[in-house]
This record gives structure tokens, sequence and C-alpha cells, in this order.
């Protein structure tokens, strides 16, 4: 659980950013294979943002991942926002 006042990014530039890194953090160099955002479709798209104030999860030390790949998370100033 995450909790957090969020926030509408705004401006055609920030909203392009934010969903580029969005993107590239689930799939890293997807973005740049996928085809471009049309200025309809951006003006169609809410995207949002939160500061992560706090934050809690459960961890059942009998539940282990089943790949190699490790995740990193981490809270603070930033966590959520993409920077240029």
């Amino acid at each position: 659980m995450l909790l957090g006042t969020p926030d509408e990014v705004e401006g055609s530039a920030k909203k392009l950013t934010h969903m580029k890194v969005f993107v590239d953090r689930l799939f890293p160099g997807r973005w740049d294979e996928l085809r471009a955002v049309s200025t309809k479709e951006l003006k169609a798209t809410k995207v949002m943002g939160m500061e992560i104030d706090e934050a809690s999860a459960k961890i059942r030390p009998d539940r282990r991942p089943t790949t190699s790949r490790t995740t990193s998370y981490r809270s603070g100033p930033g966590c959520c926002r993409c920077a240029p």
C-alpha cells in the first residue's frame, strides 16, 4: 500500500517524458520500438504522479521469487517521478 497525494502531470513534453520512463522501467528499450504517440492521444491521456509519503507491504518468508531477477524498490523523494 502506498500513501501520498497524487497530482496531474501537465504539459505534453512532461507527459511524454513520464510515459517513456514508465514504459522503459517495465520493458527496457521498448519505448523506442513503439509508434509515436499522436497529439490527439496525448490530449486524451491523463498522467498522474505521486510522491510516496508512506509505504507498507506484507512479505511472506515462505514465498520465494521464481526467477533470478531481483527488483529494487525504494521510497523517498523522486522514487515515483521521472527526472529528465
